[in-house]
């Protein structure tokens, strides 16, 4: 039986068309550029830079060929693969999100 850890490193991208919240940030921890429709994905949608760690797409035809555009052109999937870790390592350590949690609670009790 394969864990969860294990599907991801054998990954080159991560491709789901619906919502995602949380799995944004697992597929960026794993270094995996994101195709998916452009839809509302939680808060965590937030991290996602279209061209830079994700393509939003339009339809499952154009998820198809961005996903055969990015398997030709190993350069462009290996920088968004290098972006999406970075975006993972500069905002969305889970320490960075219990710091917002922790603001918003702030915010709230200070108001």
């Amino acid at each position: 039986e394969q864990t969860t850890s294990e599907l991801f490193t054998l990954a080159d991208l991560f491709c789901i068309p619906g919502a995602m919240g949380l799995a944004i940030v697992e597929a960026f921890y794993w270094g995996l550029p994101i195709i998916t429709f452009k839809a509302k994905n939680g808060p965590e949608s937030y991290y996602l830079k279209h061209g830079y760690n994700c393509f939003f797409e339009n339809d499952k035809k154009s998820i198809l060929s961005r996903i055969l555009f990015l398997y030709t052109n190993t350069n462009v999937l290996k920088q968004m693969s290098i972006n999406a870790k970075n975006t993972f390592t500069e905002k969305a350590k889970l320490q960075y999100m219990m710091e917002g949690f922790r603001k918003g609670i702030e915010y709230v009790f200070h108001k």
